[in-house]
């Protein structure tokens, strides 16, 4: 449904699935039945990213990537360092900044292409 919704020109609606998936992830626990709850995974994450990046969101971009850090998805160096590049470009180093910390949290070093 959220790849329906961007395809066809509606980022808010998206943006609201998303953020109802978000909110029901925080919800999940083992204990109760989770039939019921959309939870995001790493497809949903990247979808949503692309989309801001397409869109030029970047206070969205930032919400989805932190979103997805919280989720304990991890820095894809390959899918991610051209999209930290281009929030960087427009202004929006908080992007950058976040994934420097998180990958130095991780004991990773950062790709070369986010050091320049």
């Amino acid at each position: 449904m959220l790849k329906a919704y961007l395809e066809n020109g509606f980022f808010e609606e998206a943006k609201k699935l998303f953020q109802q998936m978000s909110e029901d992830s925080s919800h999940h626990s083992r204990e109760t039945d989770n039939r019921d709850l959309l939870v995001p995974d790493v497809y949903t994450f990247n979808t949503m990213l692309g989309a801001c990046i397409v869109e030029k969101r970047w206070d969205d971009l930032e919400h989805v990537y932190k979103t997805m850090l919280q989720h304990g998805f991890h820095f894809n160096a390959k899918r991610r360092v051209r999209m930290i590049l281009d929030a960087s470009r427009a202004g929006r180093v908080e992007l950058l900044e976040t994934t420097w910390k998180h990958l130095a949290q991780a004991n990773q070093v950062p790709p070369p292409p986010l050091i320049k």
